[in-house]
């Protein structure tokens, strides 16, 4: 029945702001890609503070349709949950899925500069996580400051650096010679995801 009420409240604008004051997870299990900017702005504010609250939680299923979140001040609406420390992880980990999904490409900068403050490490790795989908041909040479120069001298996480790779290398920034260098100190830790590296 969510699916059906979803659908509905996509045709009937009474229906969906019902939804949005009262249950907003329900949305999320229809394209929404048809309504308003500004419902889906309502949706993605609705959505964060539910998760802000602990109400609601990045369950299986529930980011199917976040690609059809997309609107025009999307950027800085999620900017806003992911620089927040005091958001709790899941609050922060939704509005990553979310930026991911639309490829908000104007939110590289705020990903990197998780990734460089060290007291914000327990996001390190959905931000890292976050890269491949952040960034664009243009932008991506920014990730490569995320790497040491030495391998002593690195200062993320194993799964941190992998994530960091594995972003170089799908959007054809560095070629796997380049990358081979750096994928033993990741690849330990990430013995299965590493075959992401070669495909």
């Amino acid at each position: 029945l969510g699916e059906l009420a979803a659908w509905i409240a996509c045709d009937s604008d009474a229906f969906l702001q019902h939804l949005l004051s009262c249950d907003p997870a329900v949305l999320l299990r229809s394209d929404v890609s048809g309504i308003e900017a500004q419902n889906k702005e309502a949706l993605v504010a609705a959505i964060l503070t539910k998760a802000r609250a602990s109400q609601l939680f990045d369950s299986t299923g529930v980011s199917r349709f976040f690609h059809t979140l997309n609107h025009p001040d999307i950027a800085s609406q999620l900017r806003e949950v992911i620089r927040d420390k005091t958001a709790n992880h899941v609050a922060r980990r939704i509005a990553f899925d979310i930026a991911e999904s639309c490829e908000v490409a104007g939110l590289l900068n705020d990903a990197i500069a998780i990734l460089n403050d060290s007291s914000d490490n327990d996001i390190h790795y959905i931000a890292a996580r976050s890269l491949d989908d952040l960034a664009t041909p243009e932008t991506v040479h920014q990730i490569t400051a995320l790497l040491p120069e030495e391998e002593t001298k690195r200062k993320h996480s194993k799964s941190v650096h992998f994530s960091i790779l594995y972003a170089l290398l799908k959007l054809n920034h560095w070629t796997l010679t380049q990358a081979l260098p750096h994928v033993p100190s990741a690849i330990s830790e990430n013995s299965v995801d590493s075959s992401h590296l070669f495909a």
